[in-house]
């Protein structure tokens, strides 16, 4: 039997790590589209118990990181691609970055600047048809190494047609070149929101960072790494573990907001292939080596979901954190 391990994107926490509630994509009047003001904005992202937010108008820069009555602003841009002109074309969500482009600038540079800033960037509803069929993202698109996010959960697209497409990106790019799965509202209005978001590891609430770039700093490292899950309402855990020399994903569903019937807890190897199923409020699935990866779906009442990032199956030897495998 060849010894495996798993490549865990969640890792060790400190003693003091919190997850924070955040927002990736919404937009404000400064959009074409948009129905609220930035003060309206941050005021109901508050309501609903979020803790930063990423302001990502249509190609119009938000550059101002900021708390606003105790939420954490964050810059962004919903840049849009032009293929072959604008408004047609993909949408590139570009986060954390001050970082002007053109609007007509190709996507190539477009990408190359906002990484070189420091910024991430994020495939929008990947599998949307709009823009005459012009917005949807490629599976070879999907694999440029500068891409570390994309949207599952947008109202824009199907989120098992995202599902898809993301199953196939990392089957393309591998262990080495993580993308990682987001949920999101790209709100227009106030009854859009608190449709989808991530929960984010830290290092301790964002309120106790120095200074807002500090905060910021933290949510841009732990999203970099895959260090948060996308959720519509469920709260999960997730985790490897070691047992009988074999190591399985453990996943953990909490009851808050959920009614009393168990969860469905379904786990997912590459390509999207089924691994196992089962209910209850915990789960554990023992990795036999042939997974390629193992991906967590939290199933709640309703509408709730939660999706872990993968868990990729390699060799005991390899690095087992993505910090590891980069240095």
């Amino acid at each position: 039997m060849t010894p495996i391990a798993l490549r865990d994107p969640y890792g060790e926490a400190p003693d003091t790590a919190v997850w924070v509630k955040g927002q990736l994509h919404c937009h404000t009047s400064r959009s074409f589209d948009g129905r609220m003001s930035v003060e309206e904005v941050a005021a109901a992202y508050l309501r609903h118990g979020f803790d930063f937010v990423c302001v990502t108008d249509h190609d119009r820069l938000w550059d101002r990181l900021e708390w606003h009555d105790g939420l954490l602003l964050v810059p962004g841009e919903e840049s849009t691609l032009a293929r072959p002109f604008p408004p047609l074309g993909r949408h590139l969500l570009r986060l954390f970055t001050t970082e002007p482009v053109p609007l007509l600038a190709p996507a190539a540079d477009k990408m190359e600047r906002t990484a070189g800033a420091g910024g991430l960037l994020a495939a929008a509803h990947p599998a949307w048809s709009g823009n005459l069929g012009t917005g949807r993202w490629s599976v070879e698109a999907l694999r440029d190494p500068r891409l570390s996010l994309v949207e599952i959960v947008n109202h824009h697209a199907p989120t098992s047609a995202n599902l898809a497409l993301w199953d196939a990106a990392l089957a393309s790019r591998g262990p080495d070149a993580p993308l990682w799965a987001t949920a999101v509202d790209d709100s227009h209005r106030p009854e859009q929101v608190g449709r989808g978001w991530v929960w984010v590891r830290v290092g301790r609430p964002l309120r106790d960072y120095a200074s807002p770039q500090e905060a910021a700093g933290a949510l841009r490292s732990s999203l970099a790494r895959g260090a948060f899950y996308a959720s519509t309402g469920v709260r999960a855990s997730f985790s490897a573990a070691t047992a009988s020399g074999r190591p399985e994903v453990r996943v953990t569903v909490g009851r808050e907001g959920m009614d009393r019937r168990p969860p469905v807890v379904r786990f997912f190897g590459r390509g999207g292939r089924a691994l196992a199923e089962s209910e209850g409020w915990e789960a554990l699935y023992p990795v036999r080596g042939d997974e390629g990866y193992v991906r967590v779906e939290v199933e709640g009442d309703g509408r709730s979901r939660a999706w872990s990032q993968p868990f990729w199956v390699l060799p005991a030897a390899a690095p087992r954190s993505w910090e590891e495998a980069s240095r």
